[in-house]
C-alpha cells in the first residue's frame, strides 16, 4: 500500500491527475503517458521510431505519478485518505466501472473524509443545445439524441466494438480516453449515496470542504460547464 502524507499529516489523493500534479497530493493516473514517464528509455525509443503518437512521447509527464488502473482496486488501505480530488475522470468509465470506483473511494476514506468529483454537466449541455433531453428525469446515456457536433464536443468514442483485430486493439488502448457516461446533479448525487457517502451536495469552483482545494483546482476545468459534487464518509 502507498502511504504518503502532507506536512500536516493529511493524506490527499488526486485520482486521474493527468498533468496536474501539485505538491502535497498523491497524484494517481493510469494512462499510457503516465506509465511511459517512468520508462524514459522506452519513451525515447517510441519517439525515435514514431511508433506512438507525439502527444504521448513528447508531452512531459511527472515521473512521480503513482500509476494505477482506477477501474480496479485502489492501491490504498482502508480508512487511509483524508480527501480525494477527481476532476473529469469518472465520465470516462462505463457504468459498472464508475460504481466500483466510487465504492473504492469510499473504502479508502477515513470517517469524515471528503470526496470531490468534477464531471461535465449534462443539464448544462442540454441548455446549450448540445444534447436534447430524453425525459424530465436524470440524464444518463450520452448516446441518444445528440445534435450537431455533439460527439466531438462531449468526446464520445466508438460505441460498438470493432470487428477487426487491429480495430479491437486500437479500441482497447484508446477506450479510456473517451466519455462513456454523462451525469447531471440528480444522477451523480444518487451515485454518491449508493456508494455510502453522506452530506452530498453541489459546490461552485474553489468552494470546498477540502482546505487544500486551491492548490489543485483550475478555473478552466472547474467553471466551464462542469458539475462539481462533494460527499463525506460518515
Amino acid at each position: 500500500m502507498i502511504n504518503r502524507s502532507t506536512s500536516t499529516g493529511r493524506i490527499l489523493l488526486n485520482l486521474g491527475c493527468g498533468m496536474c500534479t501539485p505538491p502535497g497530493w498523491v497524484n494517481v493516473d493510469g494512462s499510457w503517458s503516465a506509465r511511459l514517464a517512468k520508462k524514459p528509455r522506452i519513451k525515447l525509443l517510441l519517439r525515435a521510431t514514431r511508433l506512438a503518437p507525439a502527444y504521448i512521447t513528447e508531452t512531459p509527464w511527472n515521473p512521480d505519478i503513482v500509476v494505477a488502473d482506477l477501474r480496479r482496486r485502489l492501491p490504498f488501505a482502508d480508512n487511509e485518505a483524508d480527501a480525494v480530488y477527481c476532476s473529469h475522470t469518472l465520465e470516462h468509465f462505463h457504468v459498472e466501472s464508475g460504481k466500483r470506483f466510487l465504492h473504492e473511494m469510499h473504502r479508502v476514506f477515513k470517517p469524515g473524509g471528503i470526496c470531490r468529483i468534477l464531471v461535465p454537466d449534462g443539464l448544462e449541455m442540454v441548455k446549450r443545445g448540445i444534447l436534447q433531453p430524453l425525459s424530465d428525469t436524470a440524464l444518463h446515456s450520452v448516446v441518444p439524441r445528440v445534435t450537431g457536433r455533439a460527439f466531438e464536443t462531449i468526446n464520445v468514442g466508438v460505441v460498438a466494438r470493432p470487428k477487426s483485430l487491429v480495430g479491437r486493439l486500437w479500441h482497447m488502448v484508446n477506450d479510456i480516453h473517451y466519455h462513456k457516461y454523462l451525469y447531471d446533479e440528480a444522477s451523480l448525487t444518487a451515485l454518491f449515496k449508493w456508494a455510502g457517502f453522506v452530506n452530498v451536495r453541489r459546490h461552485q469552483a474553489f468552494e470546498s470542504r477540502i482546505p487544500e482545494v486551491n492548490a489543485i483546482e483550475s478555473k478552466s476545468r472547474a467553471s466551464d460547464g462542469s458539475l462539481c459534487m462533494e460527499g463525506e464518509k460518515a
